[in-house]
């Protein structure tokens, strides 16, 4: 890369944004590669899981209550004991898929810093990467109904997956540190500030989402429904979403990973 062709990333939203877009660009194919084995097929999967198993349920209950003619003593007992069953066994599902996606998640914060590892070093990083995604899960239901604490939390904690992979930090320690961006400690920039920088296209994503998700949804129950999953204008729904999903978590990673560089003055770009 040449020197002259160089420049600070700025501690802008524009600019933040602009950069992480075109490192994704750049790597765009191995990113493809990973968002859809890894983040996009195991969607689609637990999709299906509860699609089928809510046919199933839906099927038997029409076949105890026309056996039964309505005793609610006799078919309520029966309908818990095929919910139980779909439960445990979407849970079984999504136990096996939950390490993959994270997975995926890993290898993008690997490709997102520029860094060759073995599979064997990614592996090592699994567990904190798992317990992070736990985390992350239990303080944004505990936040729902504060929607600005949530959405700093969302935001903040974008960088923690990229700490955990660039300084081998536990899932707590990398929650705690980029909740409260101790990494910036050596940045021209303050914790306020970056919040500020980051929330802009954070946000923009969101109300994308949140569009495209209200129009999926009013599309799909407005529609002439199917048989069968996978014809269903909710498939359908569910498909936009989880590849919209595949395309925001790599971005987002980008990001928190050009902020990552940035702080720690190690980022250079083409002008």
């Amino acid at each position: 890369m040449n020197a002259a062709n160089q420049k600070s990333v700025e501690w802008t939203s524009l600019s933040l944004a602009q950069n992480a877009w075109h490192s994704l660009w750049e790597n765009r194919k191995t990113v493809s590669y990973i968002s859809f084995f890894g983040l996009f097929l195991p969607q689609i999967v637990m999709h299906l899981v509860g699609a089928q198993g809510g046919l199933r349920i839906l099927s038997q209950a029409k076949d105890i209550t026309g056996g039964l003619s309505g005793d609610r003593a006799q078919v309520l007992p029966l309908l818990a004991s095929s919910l139980e069953s779909l439960f445990t066994h979407s849970l079984g599902v999504g136990l096996i898929l939950w390490p993959i996606f994270v997975f995926a998640c890993l290898s993008l914060g690997y490709l997102a810093l520029q860094k060759s590892a073995p599979w064997q070093e990614r592996l090592r990083a699994l567990p904190s990467a798992m317990m992070l995604s736990v985390l992350l899960a239990v303080a944004l239901f505990f936040t729902q109904s504060l929607f600005l604490i949530q959405f700093a939390i969302k935001v903040l904690a974008s960088v923690a997956p990229i700490l955990i992979v660039s300084e081998s930090l536990g899932a707590f320690s990398a929650m705690g540190r980029s909740l409260v961006t101790r990494y910036l400690k050596d940045a021209t920039q303050t914790g306020v500030g970056l919040f500020f920088n980051l929330a802009t296209p954070h946000a923009l994503i969101s109300i994308i989402y949140d569009l495209m998700s209200t129009t999926s949804n009013y599309w799909a129950e407005n529609s002439v429904h199917f048989t069968g999953a996978w014809s269903s204008p909710g498939f359908f729904a569910m498909v936009m979403r989880a590849a919209f999903f595949a395309f925001y978590i790599p971005y987002g990673l980008f990001l928190a990973a050009v902020v990552y560089q940035k702080a720690r003055k190690r980022l250079a770009i083409i002008a």
